[in-house]
């Protein structure tokens, strides 16, 4: 414990992201164990487990010394330029970022918020009372329908709690008294209803602004790895690819976008009030 306290810290004051080298080192230390990376590579043996060796990393990362300039690329960049099998070793979305720091292969609403989110990380995430929004307090964790109708049914609410400012660590109650907070805060009067709306028009927008950047329906995938199926554990022999085509298909259907641009449809935006960005992004077909 020491030393992953250590390890946070100097990634601090390096100014590096604690959750993108976390992804990479575990990376980097099963590379080198199975000869995918090797010690002539790296510049030193790293081990599992090596806090000395995962310091050293950093610093190589930080100043892009050695294949730390490769590595200082992220996850996905720094795979795709050592190919496989070292790339077949790598947890990353296919558009670029890494998950938190959980394994979501039995965790499939975080699985595909992360890979359909314009933010870089989950967009929606699991509330603590799921029911006040219109969804089931329990769902099959491992039924691809229901999963991805369930994070389609929360979009709009981590938006808007984002847009205020605060952690979410924070605001883990219900969304009604969070709507509380901000009233008694502004003197605006912000109801649950308000606030998946104003989280949904913010998500659109931020959507929007990710297709400009080159975002299309072709990178909501995970990497080999991250979308593998665990052969141990809870989520055992639970395959998410044989259910991603058809998740995906239903998210798109349930958030109102269309699955082949990526773009929320026309009468969603209007739906928003968000007529100007429908002409933006559909123009006469709008």
């Amino acid at each position: 414990r020491d030393g992953i306290a250590w390890l946070a810290t100097q990634c601090d004051r390096a100014c590096v992201d604690v959750n993108e080298f976390g992804w990479i080192c575990g990376w980097v230390m099963e590379c080198v164990e199975k000869g995918y990376i090797t010690k002539a590579q790296l510049g030193f043996d790293l081990k599992w487990g090596d806090t000395e060796g995962a310091g050293r990393l950093l610093g190589m990362i930080s100043r892009r010394e050695g294949l730390g300039a490769v590595l200082a690329e992220g996850v996905k960049r720094a795979a795709e330029q050592l190919g496989s099998p070292a790339k077949d070793c790598a947890v990353y979305t296919v558009k670029g970022a890494t998950p938190r720091g959980h394994d979501h292969r039995g965790r499939w609403d975080e699985m595909l918020d992360t890979c359909t989110s314009s933010t870089g990380t989950m967009e929606t995430g699991n509330p603590v009372h799921p029911t006040e929004v219109g969804q089931p307090a329990r769902i099959s964790i491992f039924d691809g329908v229901q999963v991805a109708k369930y994070v389609a049914g929360l979009h709009g609410r981590r938006s808007f709690e984002d847009s205020l400012g605060v952690c979410i660590f924070t605001t883990r109650t219900r969304l009604e008294n969070v709507c509380r907070a901000l009233s008694a805060a502004t003197g605006w009067t912000f109801t649950p209803d308000e606030a998946i709306r104003f989280g949904r028009r913010t998500a659109a927008i931020n959507r929007a602004t990710a297709l400009r950047c080159g975002h299309t329906g072709a990178l909501e995938y995970p990497s080999l790895r991250y979308g593998s199926t665990p052969v141990d554990g809870p989520a055992k022999g639970q395959a998410v690819r044989e259910q991603w085509e058809t998740m995906l298909d239903t998210w798109y259907a349930e958030v109102g976008y269309e699955r082949k641009s990526g773009r929320p449809w026309p009468k969603t935006l209007r739906a928003l009030g968000l007529d100007w960005l429908a002409r933006d992004l559909w123009g006469k077909k709008a």
